[in-house]
């Protein structure tokens, strides 16, 4: 059983790995929200990082299922047109993150 890392693990890898590719940064971020940018990514981080960890799969469609019903549909700004999530084209690479994140924190098994 892999054992979760706690959310400040996984936002200081997302923010390294993914944040730079997101054309919503604002000059200055990650964090974004001081510098005038809601991120959905950093606002709905434990339901994201809980809706990936429910998926093992080689292929995105669960991921993005995963994500639209545990994150997106609770989201006040899903639907809008100023929503201001970059989740679904940076869904891969946080996914990546977060099963690279759980990985290296799993014990061996023996």
């Amino acid at each position: 059983m892999v054992a979760q890392a706690p959310l400040a693990e996984y936002l200081r890898e997302i923010r390294q790995q993914v944040c730079a590719l997101c054309i919503e940064r604002r000059p200055g971020g990650p964090p974004c929200v001081a510098l005038g940018k809601w991120c959905g990514v950093e606002a709905h981080l434990s339901e994201l990082v809980s809706a990936i960890r429910r998926v093992h799969s080689p292929l995105m469609g669960p991921y993005e299922a995963s994500t639209e019903c545990l994150v997106c549909q609770g989201c006040a700004a899903h639907f809008s047109s100023d929503c201001p999530c970059p989740m679904g084209y940076l869904l891969p690479l946080v996914v990546e993150v977060v099963e690279a994140v759980d990985q290296r924190d799993d014990p061996p098994a023996r």
